[in-house]
């Protein structure tokens, strides 16, 4: 089958998806936000790819980094993607489009013109941008979030109609299609992975944590995008608990207006165990992982009901403790909890936050255990092959 998978976010696994597909034998265009590539994966070719494979990019605003948090701006440039991205759709004439982690109002225009040209169209719901959007707009303007934010659900419900699979990454989620009772709608539920393969558990003495000064070191660690979602505060309150222990680092690899944010606080407040580093290459990221001693995530309460934080299942395959601020009731948090990898507090808990941190840093052998965990977690549920197997029956494309 000719497939076509596009990952607007730009992450690993999504790719390692298409590369199975590819190996399976069938026709794949994978397709990704061009700015993306180099902050969370390695889009290069391996030499062991199949010749059926293709990994292209599709162009974003080049101001999309610098204005994204303006909305109108974000949704022109949007706009403006989903307009190349339907070109490309056009010219490849795929008989299947997988599309995730994408905005409304370019998945909108994309299932609409598969539904116009007889493409199968599958809605990989990674995220209720529709509720993202109302939350955002609610905290200026009880109106405008109605305004807005009501059509945006009447599209998000519309996708879901028209698309010939809606495939969902929690129970929590199908619950929300399956609330707005609409007719013939087909869905399937299938969890977030990470590719566990490319992510070995490495030592914490390594070239990344020696060039950063960083090995001998106790560190506690946070990487990727840090923005309107995520309560960077917290790794300031982290650093002052722990800044008359000069053994202790709090490193923060991020991006986005948070980080930025830290940044600045961190250098008026003086805080010379808060390190803030930027995106490093995605071939750096089992070194980065394993100079962790416990790694951390963070999510506000209103993103909590909607967003599974992609970071914490990367984190399981770097067999290391894990330290949380995040909803309980978020699925990351029950997974953490009941396999017991890792401690986690509400996000408006920061004494919480910090007691679970003391307790981490106190004790090697809780930490030991929990990494091994979370290890043995990844390796047993991440694997490609039963993934993709998942996905071929969802699809209808079975062998």
């Amino acid at each position: 089958m000719n497939l076509l998978v596009h990952d607007y976010g730009g992450y690993s696994f999504p790719l390692e998806l298409s590369r199975e597909f590819a190996r399976r034998g069938h026709v794949v265009n994978h397709l990704f936000v061009n700015f993306l590539a180099t902050a969370r994966t390695n889009f290069g070719g391996n030499p062991d790819d199949p010749p059926n494979l293709k990994i292209r990019s599709v162009r974003m605003n080049p101001d999309y980094d610098r204005r994204k948090y303006v909305f109108h701006l974000r949704l022109w440039m949007n706009l403006g993607y989903a307009v190349r991205l339907t070109r490309e759709v056009s010219r490849e004439r795929p008989d299947l489009v997988l599309s995730g982690n994408t905005p409304t109002e370019i998945q909108l225009p994309l299932c609409l013109l598969c539904s116009l040209r007889g493409i199968a169209f599958a809605n990989w719901v990674q995220d209720f941008f529709s509720v993202a959007v109302k939350r955002l707009l609610s905290s200026k303007s009880k109106l405008l979030a109605l305004v807005i934010g009501n059509p945006y659900g009447a599209a998000d419900r519309w996708i879901v109609r028209r698309s010939t699979v809606s495939i969902v990454i929690s129970e929590r989620f199908a619950s929300v299609i399956d609330s707005w009772r609409l007719p013939r709608v087909s869905r399937a539920i299938i969890p977030n992975w990470a590719p566990v393969e490319k992510l070995p558990a490495g030592s914490k003495d390594n070239a990344w944590a020696n060039r950063h000064g960083l090995a001998s070191h106790f560190v506690f660690l946070y990487s990727g995008t840090l923005g309107l979602k995520h309560n960077p505060t917290l790794f300031l309150d982290l650093a002052k608990h722990f800044e008359p222990d000069k053994s202790v680092e709090v490193v923060v690899v991020a991006e986005g207006a948070g980080a930025e944010w830290l940044a600045a606080q961190s250098a008026l407040q003086k805080r010379p165990n808060l390190r803030v580093l930027p995106y490093q290459p995605a071939e750096e990221l089992p070194a980065v992982l394993a100079t962790a001693d416990v790694l951390m995530a963070v999510l506000e309460k209103d993103a909590g009901d909607f967003s599974v934080p992609s970071k914490v299942l990367t984190y399981f395959c770097a067999q290391r403790a894990l330290l949380l601020a995040v909803p309980l009731q978020n699925p990351a948090s029950a997974t953490v909890l009941e396999h017991e990898m890792g401690l986690v507090s509400e996000p408006d808990d920061p004494a919480g936050f910090l007691e679970n941190a003391r307790r981490l840093y106190e004790d090697a052998e809780l930490r030991e255990g929990m990494g091994a965990r979370a290890r043995g977690y990844a390796e047993e549920n991440f694997k490609i092959e039963v993934v993709a197997d998942k996905f071929e029956r969802a699809l209808g494309i079975a062998a």
